[in-house]
């Protein structure tokens, strides 16, 4: 990953993904652009003025935070759409992950409308990284999602590179029904059976990302298995892909993957293939 494009609304959430970034890039050795979207709505005279306010308080921060986590960077104030603005930018800078801070908690808005960080994933075919954490240093757990879709591949893969000296987890949930009716048992070796044959498969395929660790098999709902390995590993990231089917991956997000954006229990990456 060479270049890293931060946005910021200059809110203490953004404060801890510009510092995430910074982290990121100086690990990596990247080329890092913050960049922070001003409302194009309003009048003209008010957009220039709000730019140039923007932009010197955005410079005044990021040469603070240079001094504690030193990296390559740039800034740039722009207006527009946020999202749209956001993927525009990050596909001229030629950016290989977007670093995004949680999006103000608006219920009754949310609930009927895509959030900011939704809609910047969906129309990125890029790396996004949601940050929650307060910041200290470099990740230490990670725990990946995987599905043996590409998105997943996509997603373990980026993580081993902003994360290279954490402890990985894998797992992939799988659902075996145990009962037909109350008083017929299911025999779930079959789908036990599947399942190892689809992480076989998977890992060969991945040569690079099962060097990350076996994949954990564990029958169970998602959601259920999910908040289990949480608990258990305690994870300091979380990356899976952006959707479980792959013709359907670059338009739209599953309904875990939105969930989970809209209430991270912990630091998001999503992937597309």
């Amino acid at each position: 990953m060479d270049r890293i494009l931060i946005a910021t609304d200059l809110s203490p959430r953004s404060a801890r993904a510009v510092k995430r970034g910074f982290l990121v890039a100086s690990f990596l050795g990247s080329q890092a652009r913050v960049v922070s979207i001003v409302d194009d709505s309003m009048p003209e005279s008010l957009v220039e003025g709000l730019v140039a306010d923007v932009t010197k308080e955005l410079q005044r921060e990021t040469v603070a935070l240079a001094i504690e986590v030193p990296c390559n960077y740039e800034v740039e104030v722009l207006a527009g759409d946020v999202s749209e603005a956001i993927v525009r930018e990050a596909a001229e800078f030629e950016a290989d992950l977007i670093v995004l801070g949680l999006h103000r908690n608006r219920a009754m808005i949310d609930s009927i409308r895509e959030t900011t960080m939704e809609r910047t994933v969906r129309l990125s075919h890029l790396p996004v990284l949601l940050v929650r954490n307060a910041v200290g240093n470099g990740y230490h757990q990670v725990l990946c999602a995987i599905d043996f879709s590409p998105a997943s591949a996509a997603s373990a893969a980026a993580a081993g590179s902003i994360a290279g000296n954490a402890t990985f987890n894998l797992f992939h949930a799988y659902y075996a029904p145990h009962h037909v009716r109350a008083d017929i048992p299911v025999n779930v070796a079959p789908f036990t059976h599947h399942a190892e044959a689809e992480r076989q498969k998977w890992s060969d395929a991945n040569p690079m990302v099962s060097d990350l660790g076996t994949v954990e098999l564990i029958e169970g709902a998602l959601w259920s298995v999910f908040e289990k390995q949480v608990a258990q590993h305690n994870p300091d990231l979380v990356a899976l892909g952006a959707h479980s089917r792959p013709p359907l991956a670059r338009l739209l997000l599953g309904s875990f993957t939105k969930d989970l954006i809209r209430s991270p229990p912990t630091d998001v990456l999503v992937c597309h293939p």
